[in-house]
């Protein structure tokens, strides 16, 4: 958000109302339910809705809420992830700087990841 220049003072713009209300909906969803399940088909909105949310929880001094939002968009993303190829998973790693490689291991006639 930095680098796009929006400070929290800017979320009651109306040009940044739908990113504030994904950003929103994504806290509720995860103090209500723990997990964050709905996502918007706007990358526009999606991604810029992660860092204001943070921004948003960030804010409050309730370290439930901020654990809370942690954990579901930490249970969100293991999620995402499982749905994703070795080699995209390869990429991002390598986006971490973490060195990995695939390991692919044979039980009998079975392989496995």
């Amino acid at each position: 958000m930095k680098r796009l220049g929006i400070q929290i003072e800017d979320l009651t713009s109306p040009e940044y109302k739908s990113l504030l209300d994904r950003a929103e909906s994504r806290i509720q969803e995860a103090v209500l339910f723990r997990t964050i399940r709905d996502q918007s088909p706007n990358d526009d909105i999606e991604i810029p809705s992660f860092p204001m949310a943070i921004m948003m929880v960030t804010a409050t001094a309730d370290s439930f809420i901020k654990k809370r939002y942690a954990l579901a968009e930490a249970k969100r993303v293991s999620s995402l992830l499982k749905e994703e190829n070795r080699e995209k998973i390869i990429e991002i790693a390598k986006n971490f700087k973490w060195k990995i490689k695939p390991a692919i291991r044979s039980i009998g006639t079975r392989n496995y990841d």
